[in-house]
């Protein structure tokens, strides 16, 4: 109703929220503008989008990186429909018309309180545009990775046989198409760089940075900071909110007794990575998924023309390396007591659409897609006047992904 609508609007506005949402006599409805899709929800076994991974996003909180097949249906929100599972909430709409009935009592409360304790640093995005969901068709989810990236499977192959060296190669080598690229368009127009170039230019550079930082630094030593999503804005790599060191990536070295960041040898030494059989090369490929890198990694896989001109992914070794590191560490949960547990994965979207053609026909995940675990993250990363929220139920560890 619209006088329980207001009281969630001051249940948020008292939650730092005041200055974000400087939109007096705005609802919380209005703000959000979240409703739900519900329905049965399946994830392939093979494919590229058939693989659910699990990670750390930037904000250090446990995610997840799923490619995965999302078939949903209309649907009320009903006891039978929160008890079944692998169940998809697509969460694009109203608060209000959401948490309709007491049968969904349990969705509305959790919103409420998630929202109300979204902590410090938060923001909402007040972006003029929004873009609808990018999601494929369910043949890109049988399709075969090489194909997928538009490259020969067995130079993929014989590639990722190279190891580290693949993944650095084909990182300088895309860096300096880029620079060449950028350099000849602006020799073309006398000296004048398009705005495309320059967010090409732009990504191309972070790539490399992040590429050092990964290889050769230790985690947490670099003072270059990078925005995430809409929860807050400059934070350090492997870093808390507050630019402290996060406890997961210190280790005592063992020559000076000192604590340290953890450095790519670290990180290939650990317990989990052992366990997994991960070599140096796939964790070169999880901890650049883990920094602004990913953009690489992600945007040529959701490019619908890329993919249709038959034009190869610029890092088509780093995305194998993923995908198989992935696979691999799903071990390390798979020796743990909850490798069976149910549990509800969350994804926060600012500023996108939710197409009339995923909500009759499901979809498929193009790219590598973390989550969290906690909603609360999630709305962080929603916060706009368009927001859509994606909840995943997952029975066990073979379709959660892992822990990275």
């Amino acid at each position: 109703s619209a006088e329980q609508a207001v009281t969630v609007a001051r249940r948020i506005t008292t939650a730092n929220l005041n200055s974000a949402l400087s939109f007096a006599g705005i609802s919380v409805e209005e703000v959000f503008n979240i409703s739900t899709v519900s329905g049965p929800a399946s994830l392939s076994a093979g494919g590229l989008a058939g693989i659910a991974i699990g990670g750390v996003a930037l904000l250090a909180a446990c995610v997840c990186v799923c490619w995965g097949v999302v078939r949903t249906r209309r649907a009320k929100l009903t006891t039978d429909n929160f008890a079944r599972r692998s169940q998809l909430l697509g969460l694009a709409g109203n608060v209000a018309e959401a948490a309709k009935g007491a049968d969904a009592q349990e969705l509305r409360d959790l919103v409420e309180d998630s929202v109300k304790n979204l902590g410090k640093g938060f923001r909402l995005s007040t972006k003029g545009k929004f873009a609808p969901l990018v999601f494929g068709n369910f043949d890109e989810a049988t399709t075969a990775l090489s194909d997928f990236l538009c490259v020969n499977s067995a130079e993929l192959h014989a590639n990722m046989a190279k190891r580290e060296l693949a993944v650095v190669s084909e990182i300088e080598e895309m860096v300096a198409g880029v620079r060449q690229r950028v350099i000849q368009n602006s020799v073309e127009s006398k000296g004048w760089a398009s705005d495309e170039d320059q967010a090409q230019l732009k990504e191309a550079e972070e790539l490399e940075e992040c590429l050092d930082y990964v290889l050769n630094q230790e985690a947490g030593s670099s003072k270059v900071v990078f925005e995430n999503g809409g929860a807050t804005q400059g934070l350090k790599r492997d870093c808390d909110t507050d630019g402290n060191l996060l406890p997961s990536r210190e280790i005592v070295d063992r020559e000076t007794g000192q604590t340290r960041g953890m450095l790519l040898d670290d990180f290939t030494a650990h317990p989990s990575s052992k366990l997994a059989g991960l070599g140096r090369e796939h964790v070169l490929a999880l901890r650049l998924y883990t920094t602004v890198a990913f953009k690489s990694i992600n945007h040529p896989l959701r490019d619908a023309t890329r993919k249709a001109e038959g034009k190869a992914h610029p890092l088509p070794v780093t995305v194998a390396l993923l995908e198989k590191a992935v696979l691999q560490l799903r071990k390390v949960e798979g020796n743990e007591t909850t490798a069976h547990d149910s549990v509800d994965l969350y994804r926060g979207l600012a500023s996108r659409s939710i197409p009339e053609e995923f909500l009759a026909k499901g979809g498929t995940e193009l790219a590598s897609m973390s989550t969290t675990r906690d909603l609360k993250v999630a709305l962080q990363y929603c916060a706009s006047e368009h927001a859509v929220i994606l909840r995943l139920r997952t029975e066990g560890f073979m379709g959660r992904g892992a822990d990275i």
